[in-house]
């Protein structure tokens, strides 16, 4: 049984990655034209305006980035689903730490001014289509100062943004650190403005009063919120003043269908599952327990497989793991691919997965989830909040008792021996009605035109 305590954990969690983004992103946030990984290309002298379109300015901070490419690619994925299918000419400011180093006040003013000419000389990209455009913010203390700091970094030169890209609306996700920045950009153009928030769990942004104080804000100056899970929108209205709750609204995140598509064809095997789990190998994601279900799985399925993808938060953290395979005698059971781009886990889902399987504490949504169900294969997860808007029916696989090894592997057990009976045409299609991005980018223009015309 999982000993984990979500607060404490994610905080610790938090400490480590930002330590480990101040080795790696100061100062250089945009890196050499000539180093530039394949999907990004330079857009020089900036992208062109299309007064035809809609224009929309998306706020995020989470979006993905030559040094953490997989970071937030439903953001992206989201903001080129509006581009593609609405023609809305939708760009992206993304935050970036600039850690600030030393007790010499001359030696900072240095770094300052450094900054100052550094932010001033960003340039715009484009990756897969979608113009960004990443900025320095000062990082100088713990976690609540970063709101300050961000939203002053996304306020500088907007002006002249705006001369070239006069934005009718804003879309900042999450509420702290986009959010206030959103808010200050859609008060001083007399733009609508909306939130998505991610945050997990929310009561991240909750716990710490400052924290608080500007995340409630956001939420308040928004004209709509959006929760991409039942539990999430009862998470967020219930930190939100009455007359503001009604404003909070659920819509899911999508899925990229063209990507993750069903096998040409499928033979599961029931004595031999190819169970998969993909994700970080954070605390809230309880691989323990995961780990401790599938040892019980093979005491029924000695054959069974399990495939993890995923970075740890630490070599620590991984080495800690992979004692525990060695502990439970899974050590040929198990195998640790790492991270991997989009399109390999695509195909492994897709040519070497019977199901996919999530343990975790708890979570917003769960793209996995439904990545694995567009490739038609069933699922197994714990009651954790988004995955249970997303396994609604027996036909997509099965949900569990959370923190609980024996139900997980019940479950899991329950699934694998009766593989032959789920349908992927039937569970694709659930998925291609509800979660793919073209339907999202409908939901969402119909949120734009709402706060558009109500402003």
């Amino acid at each position: 049984m999982s000993t984990y305590q979500p607060q404490h954990s994610l905080r610790k969690a938090a400490g480590r990655m930002l330590r480990g983004l101040k080795r790696r992103l100061h100062p250089p946030i945009n890196p050499p034209l000539s180093l530039l990984p394949t999907p990004w290309q330079p857009l020089l002298p900036g992208p062109r305006t299309n007064d035809a379109c809609p224009k929309l300015l998306v706020l995020s901070h989470m979006y993905p980035h030559p040094q953490q490419p997989f970071l937030g690619p439903f953001v992206h994925d989201q903001v080129k689903a509006l581009r593609q299918y609405l023609n809305i000419d939708a760009r992206v400011l993304v935050g970036r730490p600039y850690w600030l180093g030393g007790k010499n006040p001359m030696a900072l003013w240095r770094q300052s001014q450094q900054y100052f000419q550094f932010h001033d000389t960003c340039a715009w990209f484009s990756l897969d289509g979608v113009p960004v455009k990443y900025l320095p913010y000062h990082v100088f203390g713990p976690f609540w100062t970063h709101g300050w700091a961000y939203r002053a970094s996304l306020g500088r030169g907007i002006e002249r943004l705006y001369e070239v890209f006069p934005f009718t609306i804003i879309h900042a996700h999450t509420a702290y650190l986009d959010g206030s920045a959103g808010l200050a950009i859609a008060q001083r153009y007399r733009v609508p403005f909306l939130i998505t928030e991610h945050t997990n769990p929310f009561s991240f942004l909750t716990n710490h009063p400052i924290i608080k104080r500007w995340t409630r804000r956001s939420l308040h100056g928004a004209e709509k919120v959006i929760a991409v899970s039942v539990k999430q929108q009862r998470d967020v209205a219930m930190h939100m003043a009455d007359p503001y709750r009604e404003r909070v609204l659920v819509l899911p995140n999508g899925v990229d269908v063209e990507l993750f598509r069903p096998p040409a064809m499928w033979r599961p095997d029931p004595r031999m599952p190819r169970i998969l789990f993909v994700g970080h190998f954070a605390p809230y994601k309880n691989l323990p327990l995961l780990l401790e279900a599938f040892s019980l799985v093979v005491r029924t399925l000695p054959e069974a497989r399990l495939c993890l993808i995923g970075g740890a938060e630490s070599t620590r953290q991984e080495s800690d793991l992979r004692h525990l395979v060695a502990r439970k005698g899974l050590k040929e059971a198990v195998t640790f691919l790492g991270p991997q781009p989009h399109a390999v886990i695509a195909r492994i889902m897709r040519e070497e997965t019977d199901l996919l399987v999530l343990s975790s504490q708890s979570e917003t949504f769960g793209c996995v989830v439904t990545e694995a169900l567009a490739c038609g294969k069933p699922v197994v997860s714990t009651r954790s909040g988004g995955p249970e808007d997303i396994v609604t029916a027996d036909f997509l696989g099965e949900l569990c008792v959370n923190n609980h090894p024996e139900a997980l592997a019940r479950a899991i057990i329950k699934v694998a021996t009766n593989i032959h009976t789920y349908a992927p045409r039937r569970i694709r299609r659930y998925v291609e009605e509800r979660f793919s991005y073209q339907s999202l980018a409908q939901a969402l223009d119909t949120i734009y035109h709402q706060v558009c015309e109500a402003a």
